[in-house]
């Protein structure tokens, strides 16, 4: 239905495999009445309920990932041409693996939240494809033992801000940047302020 979820900070791991979960779709009509499925003219929204956790290993390395998200997408009703999504999450992943033959361990620990205020999107397949407006902001925290540089910690305050051209404002810890929502994957979506 082309209603899904936002993006996951520290990777894609759905549920199968190692992991396990639940994963809840429920339609409602513009009352806000349950429906049984999804109808493309009479559903005016979904509520996405989903839970992953489990863990990960491969010879030297392993991690443990829990994730919960829930999210409700509205304006789905007729003939749609924008929808709205508004939803919390948090997520924790833990990561150990052996850095050299005496036993050194090196772990690392990420946690985080995140809000989606009224972030409007056109729907798939508009010529317009980012979103129109809307908020999200993400609260992390990753530490790490045993790393390049010994201990660590660090943490972040995020808030994403969408207009509806190509580019976000993004704002992390007070600094205030520009995100291309053109950028190839692989390659670094940040950018300074026109003007700054």
């Amino acid at each position: 239905e082309g209603a899904g979820g936002p993006g996951r900070p520290g990777g894609r791991h759905g549920i199968g495999g190692p992991l396990a979960g639940t994963r809840v779709k429920t339609f409602f009509d513009a009352a806000g009445v349950e429906q049984d499925s999804y109808d493309e003219l009479t559903t005016a929204s979904v509520h996405h309920e989903t839970e992953v956790s489990g863990e990960v290993a491969r010879d030297n390395w392993s991690a443990t990932i829990y994730r919960l998200r829930d999210m409700t997408i509205t304006g789905m009703e007729g003939e749609e041409t924008h929808r709205t999504r508004n939803g919390t999450g948090e997520e924790e992943i833990t990561r150990s693996r052996n850095v050299d033959d005496d036993g050194t361990v090196r772990t690392s620990e990420m946690s985080g939240t995140f809000t989606y205020i009224d972030v409007v999107v056109p729907v798939p397949g508009s010529e317009t494809r980012y979103p129109i407006s809307g908020t999200v902001t993400r609260s992390m925290t990753g530490s790490v033992v045993n790393g390049p540089n010994g201990d660590e910690t660090r943490s972040a305050e995020i808030t994403i801000t969408f207009d509806g051209d190509e580019t976000a404002t993004i704002v992390v810890n007070g600094e205030e940047r520009e995100i291309d929502l053109t950028t190839r994957e692989g390659r670094s979506p940040l950018r300074k302020r026109r003007g700054g």
